[in-house]
C-alpha cells in the first residue's frame, strides 16, 4: 500500500496513516553533568521542510546549559509567576501519510526539554517523590492554569493531568501523563508528557504532540483518522529511554530518599481544578458546546 505525502483524493471512512519505521531509528546519546541519557528516534521527517530539527550535543557541563524563561510582561496580569527556566534539548517531527494518495493526515512532534524551578522559596530535591509530584503540578499550572475561556463563564480550556501513570523501566521516578484541550478550544492540544529528574533541581520532559490534520473534535476525529500508529511510535521511543545517573546525582537521589518507606510516585493524580465553576455549571457549558458542534456539522 502506498503511503506518500502527495494528495490526489479525499480519504473515505477510517484511515490509518503510516509514519517512519522505528526499526531504523537512530540512537541519541548525551551527557548532562555526567548523567547519561540515551534513547532512539527516527530521522526528522516533518510535514513541512522548513520545520527544522534541534539536535543535542554529546556532552554538557552545567555551565554550558542555556536555559531561558518564557515569562513575558503580560504574564504578570494573568497571575503567572516567573518560576521556570527551560532549555529545548531536542526537537523532531514525523509526517504520517494516508494510503493511496490521500496525503499527509497526521504529524507527531517530539520536544525534549530540560526544566528547572527558579525563584522558589522552598528548597527540596526533585528526586523526592512528593517534591516531584508537586513540581509537575505547579509546572502544568504555569502552562495551562490561566487559560480560562471568557465567553464560557471562564471555564478552563485544558484538562491535566489525565491518565497519570508511573513508569518503572528507569532507575529514577518517571511518570507519563496527558494534557488535553476542551473541544471548544481553538488551540487544540493532546499532549503526552514524560517527566523524570536528573538532578535535585532539574527535570527532563519528553513532550509528544500527536496531531491529526482535520479541524474537528477528537470524538469525531477518531472516526476519520486513526492515531494508533502515532501512539505506537510514542511507546517505542519511551521504552527505548535509558538513564545512568552521575555519581553526584546518585548521591542526591540517595539523600532525597533517605528514611522513606515508599519511594514511589502516587498511583493516581486527578486533573487539577483551575476554574471556579461547580460540576453542574461545567456540565451545562460542555453540553451546550457539544450541541453547537453537532448543529455545525
Amino acid at each position: 500500500m502506498m503511503n506518500v505525502p502527495f494528495k490526489l483524493r479525499e480519504p473515505k471512512g477510517l484511515t490509518i496513516p503510516r509514519g517512519p519505521s522505528f526499526q531504523r531509528a537512530q540512537a541519541v546519546c548525551s551527557s548532562i553533568a555526567g548523567t547519561e541519557i540515551q534513547f532512539r528516534v527516527p530521522k526528522h521527517s516533518p510535514r513541512h521542510s522548513n520545520n527544522k530539527e534541534v539536535f543535542p550535543g554529546k556532552r554538557y557541563a552545567l555551565d554550558e546549559l542555556r536555559f531561558s524563561s518564557r515569562f513575558k510582561e503580560e504574564d504578570v496580569l494573568r497571575g503567572v509567576k516567573d518560576d521556570w527556566e527551560e532549555m529545548l534539548f531536542l526537537y523532531r517531527a514525523w509526517a504520517f501519510n494516508g494510503p493511496w494518495f490521500t496525503g499527509t493526515l497526521a504529524e507527531l512532534r517530539l520536544s525534549l526539554w530540560l526544566i528547572r524551578s527558579v525563584n522558589s522559596e522552598q528548597k527540596f530535591s526533585l528526586f523526592h517523590p512528593r517534591a516531584m509530584e508537586m513540581t509537575i503540578g505547579d509546572y502544568l499550572t504555569s502552562l495551562y492554569g490561566h487559560r480560562l475561556n471568557k465567553s464560557r463563564n471562564y471555564i478552563q480550556e485544558y484538562i491535566a493531568p489525565i491518565d497519570w501513570q508511573p513508569l518503572n523501566h528507569l532507575p529514577i521516578n518517571t511518570v507519563s501523563l496527558w494534557v488535553k484541550s476542551q473541544d471548544f478550544t481553538p488551540y487544540r492540544r493532546n499532549n503526552r508528557m514524560i517527566f523524570f529528574p536528573v538532578a535535585d533541581d532539574m527535570l527532563v520532559l519528553f513532550s509528544f504532540d500527536p496531531s491529526r490534520l482535520k479541524n474537528v473534535p477528537d470524538s469525531e476525529m477518531d472516526n476519520c483518522v486513526s492515531a494508533e500508529s502515532m501512539y505506537d511510535l510514542m511507546d517505542q521511543i519511551i521504552s527505548s529511554i535509558k538513564v545512568e545517573l552521575s555519581p553526584e546525582a546518585k548521591e542526591q537521589q540517595k539523600k532525597a530518599l533517605e528514611g522513606l518507606v515508599d519511594t514511589s510516585l502516587v498511583k493516581e493524580f486527578p486533573p487539577i481544578k483551575w476554574d471556579k465553576l461547580d460540576e453542574k455549571t461545567t456540565e451545562a457549558i460542555l453540553l451546550e458546546s457539544k450541541q453547537k458542534n453537532i448543529q455545525q456539522m
